[in-house]
């Protein structure tokens, strides 16, 4: 993604500024998918990230496939 688009983008749910998931966080995230340890804020079971966004605060996760982000509410992962 193109660093130039952070400063547009926010969290559709709590507006926070997003970044980047850092290598670390991606392996623990998909760790937290494959044992089924996190959901969708619509209930679903997330599919294992190759690349992701995060809220400042950690709380919300949104997937990026083919260097699209995807900001929708219902996709984005719940973390505690």
């Amino acid at each position: 993604m193109e660093s130039w688009l952070f400063d547009y983008l926010s969290c559709p749910i709590s507006r926070q500024t997003l970044r980047l998931l850092t290598s670390e966080e991606l392996t623990q995230i998909n760790g937290e998918i494959a044992g089924n340890n996190t959901r969708c804020h619509n209930g679903d079971s997330p599919a294992t990230l190759s690349a992701g966004l995060v809220t400042q605060d950690g709380t919300f996760v949104y997937r990026i496939e083919n260097s699209q982000p995807y900001l929708l509410p219902d996709m984005a992962i719940l973390r505690s």
